[in-house]
């Protein structure tokens, strides 16, 4: 799975444990599913921190969200080009 464009991370996360609950999928393979399916701006800032529970990666996305006028940087389509974004 992974976070749709202007999907809040508290939507995606949510949606990653309701898939993961209807297929009896563990905590573990859950936490890392959510991880890995974060947008790559807020992925590379929650990565940053001690992670052991969805709760800690939503906590640090929020954070990340909040402190970033456009969190999905929906006009750049690669990370070369939201880095090019960044230094415009």
């Amino acid at each position: 799975m992974k976070q749709l464009p202007q999907q809040s991370t508290n939507d995606f996360l949510t949606s990653v444990q309701q898939a993961a609950q209807k297929l009896g999928v563990s905590a573990e393979q859950t936490f890392m599913v959510a991880l890995n399916g974060l947008h790559n701006k807020i992925r590379q800032h929650v990565i940053r921190h001690y992670l052991t529970t969805i709760q800690c990666i939503q906590k640090w996305a929020q954070v990340t969200e909040s402190s970033q006028e456009d969190p999905t940087d929906a006009e750049c389509n690669t990370d070369a080009e939201c880095n090019l974004c960044d230094t415009v």
